[in-house]
């Protein structure tokens, strides 16, 4: 959070791998809601997107609806397997990690098909940014991680931010990462730089 804004009071919506939103006051205090991991949440986030469709194609594979075929063909050529239960199997088995797993994200968004399981994630990151909202956190509120790279989407976020909140401000992340710890190093310097001048 003080990469994205600068070390500003605010809110951050993240949805990588994972997703979380977090929150931090002008007085300091600061909040996480969602980030319960891929097992039990993590809407939003690349892993979700793909778990879904993926689920949505074992549906379909089981019920004999042979209209998302092409989509289960081109799930098993991306993993390397030689069906949908040969990926289950090797995603138990550890063979295949959970950022591999992720990353078929780029692809299942580019199907329409799979488009509302995405937007539905993202409302839930909106809604828990508002959250923090109705909570008296400030309404700044910068949107990073990899999901958002899809421009749809994260005019998507944006618009249901700003449906329930049309005064938040939706702001570009300032800094990378490591910026944000030199931020809160320097800080952290500071004051106790004050407590040994005491």
């Amino acid at each position: 959070i003080s990469a994205a804004l600068g070390g500003r009071a605010g809110i951050v919506v993240i949805a990588g791998t994972g997703s979380v939103v977090y929150g931090r006051s002008e007085n300091g205090t600061s909040s996480m809601l969602g980030g319960w991991g891929y097992l039990f949440g993590d809407e939003g986030s690349a892993f979700a997107i793909v778990r879904d469709a993926l689920a949505m194609l074992m549906r379909a594979h089981d019920d004999e609806d042979r209209s998302l075929d092409e989509a289960s063909r081109a799930a098993c050529e991306f993993f390397g397997t030689a069906s949908l239960r040969r990926l289950v199997h090797a995603f138990y088995k550890r063979e295949l990690a959970r950022d591999r797993l992720a990353s078929f994200a780029a692809i299942v968004l580019e199907r329409d098909e799979f488009r509302a399981l995405a937007y539905r994630g993202t409302e839930r990151l909106a809604m828990l940014a508002c959250a923090l909202i109705d909570r008296g956190f400030p309404g700044r509120v910068a949107l990073i991680g990899g999901v958002f790279s899809d421009l749809a989407l994260r005019e998507y976020t944006c618009d249901a931010i700003l449906r329930r909140y049309p005064e938040a401000e939706i702001v570009e992340p300032r800094y990378e990462p490591v910026y944000g710890a030199l931020l809160l190093a320097y800080r952290e310097a500071a004051i106790n730089v004050r407590e040994l001048a005491l």
